[in-house]
């Protein structure tokens, strides 16, 4: 526990604390001055947010689909995108 509290998080959350250590310095270094850079723990991501509405195969398909759409792909399929209440492929 003291060791925690001086080197930080020992577990997974180690990698993630760094990371968001890091996000907060470059965004302190590109900040105008007198204003305030974040504070790491709102830079940290919570892993388990969102975590009781997990999404449905339908929403997942058409999120793929518009990534596919966005990046200049096209749907070859029945030729139209899949509604939200459709079936996962």
């Amino acid at each position: 526990m003291a060791y925690e509290q001086i080197e930080g998080p020992i577990d997974g959350r180690r990698g993630d604390y760094h990371a968001a250590l890091l996000m907060q310095t470059l965004i302190a270094l590109k900040m105008p001055k007198g204003k305030k850079a974040p504070r790491i723990e709102d830079l940290l991501i919570d892993w388990d947010a969102g975590a009781d509405k997990a999404p449905t195969p339908g929403h997942l398909i058409t999120k793929a689909q518009a990534a596919n759409i966005g990046m200049g792909g096209e749907d070859k399929r029945a030729g139209k995108l899949a509604s939200s209440t459709e079936a996962p492929l």
